[in-house]
């Protein structure tokens, strides 16, 4: 006598396990989708705001202290390329 398995028993199981599966994988997958839509419109709208031309001028301002700082570098490597000649 051997020992054969039952069709019906493992077609069940199989049913079973691929059921369990798609059960896990469907709302996974819609999660995927949802998440990456809205993030990227969301992404979208941002920039969109962010990046208007009456921000521009603030944008690109810089700022004062920063436009001291690079004029006395500005000043410091002429004195030094002065002083090398």
């Amino acid at each position: 006598m051997g020992c054969y398995p039952n069709p019906n028993l493992v077609g069940g199981l199989v049913v079973q396990v691929v059921r369990g599966s798609l059960q896990d994988m469907v709302p996974k997958a819609i999660m995927h989708f949802l998440v990456n839509t809205l993030s990227a419109g969301i992404e979208q709208h941002l920039i969109r705001l962010m990046f208007r031309e009456e921000f521009f001028a603030e944008l690109l301002a810089e700022p004062g202290e920063l436009a001291k700082k690079r004029q006395r570098a500005q000043q410091t490597i002429t004195a030094l390329k002065v002083s090398v000649k």
